[in-house]
């Protein structure tokens, strides 16, 4: 026989969405509840850095939509390693599927456990380490060893994760 044939068979398949760790974005702690500002770290999260340019928060920055059971959350940040969001006030407590789309594309899904409340109080580190950011109401001042304030005062605590509120809550 004179006649050949050559078949090349390629079978490129979908890389499989990464896992990525969601945590509380004041205490890094794994819990979370409706209405906390979280951080989520992994790779390949988005194709570029955007902050929000204002409030209310979008549900997308550089093309990244990150949603909660399929609810939208608002987004503060989102970078290819680090998106901070707020997980919606609509979620309820129990296993909760987040997924971060980029792109149409899913970047990462990761089934987290929501409850009630999570409480987290802000610091001034970017780790979370350190004392809490907690000022005095008549100045603004960080309340320390050295900056002390006094019974009676306001004082302003820096937190999230204090769960569900009672009323109509505009997301972002």
């Amino acid at each position: 026989y004179d006649d050949a044939y050559l078949i090349v068979v390629s079978q490129t398949a979908a890389p499989a969405p990464a896992t990525a760790t969601v945590v509380n974005g004041a205490s890094y702690q794994s819990a979370v509840a409706p209405g906390t500002i979280i951080s989520i770290f992994g790779s390949a999260l988005a194709n570029g850095t955007q902050s929000a340019p204002a409030a209310p928060l979008a549900a997308t920055l550089q093309g990244v939509v990150v949603s909660f059971n399929g609810i939208p959350a608002p987004l503060y940040y989102v970078s290819p390693t680090q998106i901070n969001a707020q997980t919606p006030y609509g979620l309820t407590p129990g296993n909760a599927t987040m997924q971060v789309m980029t792109s149409g594309s899913a970047a990462a899904t990761q089934t987290i456990s929501v409850t009630a409340a999570a409480p987290g109080i802000f610091t001034a580190s970017q780790n979370g380490a350190g004392p809490g950011l907690i000022l005095r109401g008549e100045d603004y001042q960080t309340i320390g060893a050295n900056t002390p304030t006094h019974g009676g005062a306001y004082i302003l605590i820096y937190c999230t994760g204090l769960g569900a509120v009672t009323g109509a809550i505009v997301e972002g």
